[in-house]
């Protein structure tokens, strides 16, 4: 376990507390705002290597909800 005890539980009381009050954090592609079409997308394109030299795109699953 990487963490020490109480920074773990200090982490998942915050977990916690973000999904008790249903906040969606921005900037993250997250919310329908974000997507740039009307459904979540299927793949999320990243850029990786030195100054981004490749773009990976990596499949995302598919929301069930």
């Amino acid at each position: 376990n990487p963490f020490r005890s109480n920074e773990e539980a200090i982490f998942f009381a915050g977990l916690q507390e973000v999904i008790t009050q249903n906040i969606t954090p921005d900037n993250f592609g997250l919310t329908p705002a974000e997507w740039g079409s009307d459904q979540y997308p299927m793949f999320e394109t990243i850029h990786v290597g030195r100054r981004a030299a490749k773009d990976v795109d990596v499949l995302l699953a598919e929301p069930i909800w």
